[in-house]
């Protein structure tokens, strides 16, 4: 079993850090169910059950009028199948509903993923036993 992080950069948005799959809850959506769909829509993998949540956290986000509060709720899935070494998929509905955003999606170990995450995604890693 490979030890990897499934993890994306924005091409068309260098600036952005690399993340984790991940998203908005909906207005009265169970967390669980987000996940699921949050993953599908990023990833282009559609999976129905294994995820594991890990642990809810908040995250103080800075933006232009200072700091807004997001709560995490972080979950873990193991894929059954075998993936590409790299993808690109199109987010079609972001959040903000704009413009469908290219991830270029892929792999890194531990370790890799510890340096190079954003937005503190790093923090949850110690939850997960590889």
């Amino acid at each position: 079993m490979r030890e990897r992080l499934l993890v994306f950069a924005e091409p068309d948005s260098p600036q952005m850090p690399l993340q984790v799959p991940g998203g908005t809850v909906d207005p009265g959506e169970d967390v669980h169910l987000a996940a699921y769909r949050e993953f599908e829509e990023e990833t282009g993998i559609k999976v129905r059950d294994g995820m594991a949540h890990l642990e809810t956290v908040d995250y103080a986000f800075p933006d232009e009028q200072g700091t807004e509060l997001h709560r995490r709720h972080c979950f873990h899935l193991r894929l059954r199948d075998e993936q590409p070494e790299t993808w690109d998929h199109y987010e079609m509905s972001p959040c903000d509903g704009g413009a469908p955003i290219l991830f270029r999606l892929f792999w890194l170990d531990r370790q890799a993923a510890q340096a190079r995450l954003g937005f503190e995604m790093a923090k949850s890693l110690d939850k997960i036993s590889f």
